[in-house]
């Protein structure tokens, strides 16, 4: 298997720890994007801090492979 570049959206808490934990167990570059509300307990993956209702600046320039969002989006998000 590649190794891929791969945003995950939260990822501290429930779920998302665990997909995070695994996409390193497979030796993928993880990057964490989250409001840095919970420590990151991984030493080799970066954590962005900023929020997806506004504060994207952390992400601009940057590229990945795929993403995948650990979160239920609260009625103020849905569209």
């Amino acid at each position: 298997m590649n190794k891929l570049k791969v945003l995950v959206l939260g990822g501290t808490r429930f779920l998302g720890k665990h997909i995070v934990e695994e996409l390193i167990n497979r030796n993928h570059d993880v990057t964490i994007f989250n409001r840095g509300n919970h420590p990151v307990p991984y030493s080799n993956v970066i954590q962005l801090t900023g929020d997806r209702d506004g504060n994207l600046e952390e992400l601009r320039g940057k590229e990945w492979d795929c993403s995948h969002r650990c979160f239920w989006l609260y009625s103020k998000n849905r569209r």
